[in-house]
């Protein structure tokens, strides 16, 4: 799954309680055990996947995934426009659920100089497995002044991190190939006189634009 994410606002967004589509994947195919792998979907949010876009809506029975052709979520696309999943139910170790996560509000630039906005995103701001049937890995993604993505080896973001990175801080507008532009402004404790703006790094699965709630 390769996803993408910019984040933004004229203030730093602050951490909030969403709806999230869940899809985790299993090493037992009847679901038994802890999942190794789950990609967290916010509900209701334009995402970017490979060449198409999708947005995800979930309740107590099914999860629904609408595809489209562009960054806007409004043309569908020819092809498979429409798919379903049981929510709860286990399929050769696939179950799809609903939830809440946490996430951060951004903005999506399309210049370098982050002054012309595409669209708001939801970054999620919590763990999720990233590991195989056979390894164990989970990643967290954390935000405020500097934002940070740290990996695991374990399946639930436990013990210490294996690799710690900077992803940026306020006060910087910078370019990732494929990516794009963003922008978040320092904290209280900080001064505000100039929005912080980043792009940031995608392509890493898990992050949920995030790619921003791509």
């Amino acid at each position: 799954m390769t996803l993408s994410w910019t984040l933004g606002c004229s203030l730093l967004a602050m951490a909030a309680a969403t709806s999230l589509r869940v899809r985790s994947l299993y090493s037992a195919t009847d679901c038994s055990g802890t999942p190794y792998e789950e990609q967290k979907f916010v509900q209701n949010t334009c995402m970017q996947w490979g060449s198409d876009y999708v947005t995800y809506t979930c309740n107590s029975t099914t999860a629904v995934s609408n595809w489209y052709t562009d960054a806007a979520c409004t043309t569908y696309r020819d092809n498979f426009p429409i798919t379903y999943a049981d929510v709860g139910v286990c399929a050769d170790g696939v179950k799809s659920t609903c939830g809440d996560g946490t996430f951060a509000v951004v903005a999506q630039y399309s210049d370098s100089a982050c002054t012309t906005k595409t669209m708001d995103r939801n970054m999620l701001v919590e763990c999720w497995a990233s590991g195989t049937a056979t390894t164990p890995a989970s990643q967290k993604t954390s935000f405020g002044d500097i934002l940070t993505h740290s990996t695991y080896t374990s399946s639930d973001c436990t013990g210490t991190a294996a690799t710690t990175t900077e992803m940026g801080s306020c006060g910087n507008c910078t370019s990732v190939p494929g990516v794009g532009y963003v922008m978040w402004a320092c904290t209280a404790s900080t001064s505000l006189a100039s929005p912080m703006k980043l792009h940031l790094l995608t392509g890493m699965i898990g992050f949920v634009f995030l790619v921003l709630n791509f």
